[in-house]
């Protein structure tokens, strides 16, 4: 258990255990030195391996006991947001918001959570969370996030749940949540996609992008380029060996006939011959 100095306290039975080894010479239980060991060791431990599970954030989000998420590091089902996207500013944060949905959507799902304060962790790579901050609910239109996904990604990701949880003493203002549940495998990639156009130019912005750990991975150029050229080649190969098939198939159902068509052709013979003998005895 964390105390309110940041140093943690074990509980009894552990305390105990761990005491028989930190002893003063009368044999007192030197409850400062234990409590110093085993924040030493607690803080020893990477944080990223304790990062929040998708269904951790899940029980956390339902129940709206956002205060749990205080001290968590953003990871690869989490990411945190201290203000709302200014989509009333132009296009950045339109991009900057989808891209971030993207970015779920391509790896394995997660969770976009609106009105958590982060800072940049202590001993860790990445941000914590540092406090809650509700937001009021004027500043959320939740159609309008929806609108700018489906301008914005192409294919559509499934089953995107967007919502305002009230929380706090104020039931005005609350949480945004945006969740990106796993897709599946043949829909991706999620693209970043837009056409500027104006009287002179259209111009068209696409982007791949992929959550990785607590960050967003842009993909480049060239490995965009590398993809679309895999992709092509295999599309090739694979449309040159369904040709070949279906050659090999004709082919064979045209022998086929061939030889039933013979067939026939011989019984018809033999069976005119029979009755030329039958007409002759006649």
């Amino acid at each position: 258990m964390e105390r309110p100095d940041g140093m943690f306290r074990l509980n009894q039975p552990l305390h105990r255990a761990v005491s028989q080894f930190v002893r003063r010479p009368d044999s007192i239980p030197c409850v400062a030195l234990v409590d110093k060991l085993a924040y030493t060791c607690l803080r020893c431990v990477p944080r990223f391996i304790m990062a929040l599970a998708l269904s951790d954030i899940a029980n956390i989000v339902s129940t709206a006991r956002f205060d749990e998420l205080i001290g968590e590091l953003e990871g690869s089902f989490f990411d945190a947001k201290g203000q709302p996207y200014r989509f009333d500013e132009g296009m950045d944060a339109k991009r900057e918001y989808a891209k971030d949905v993207a970015s779920f959507a391509n790896a394995d799902g997660g969770y976009i959570v609106i009105g958590l304060a982060t800072r940049v962790a202590g001993l860790s790579a990445g941000d914590e969370v540092a406090e809650v901050r509700p937001i009021a609910s004027q500043y959320f239109n939740v159609d309008q996030y929806r609108k700018i996904l489906e301008e914005w990604l192409f294919p559509q990701p499934l089953g995107i749940d967007i919502r305002f949880i009230p929380f706090g003493p104020d039931p005005e203002k609350g949480i945004l949540v945006v969740y990106v549940p796993q897709q599946n495998e043949r829909s991706k990639p999620f693209l970043i996609t837009r056409t500027l156009a104006d009287k002179k130019s259209t111009d068209l912005l696409v982007g791949f992008v992929e959550r990785r750990l607590d960050y967003t991975a842009a993909r480049s150029v060239v490995e965009i380029h590398h993809a679309l050229r895999t992709g092509f080649n295999l599309e090739r190969e694979l449309l040159g060996r369904i040709e070949n098939l279906e050659l090999l198939l004709n082919r064979h159902f045209s022998v086929t006939q061939e030889t039933e068509n013979a067939g026939q052709a011989s019984s018809r013979l033999q069976e005119r011959i029979l009755r030329l003998i039958e007409d002759a005895k006649g």
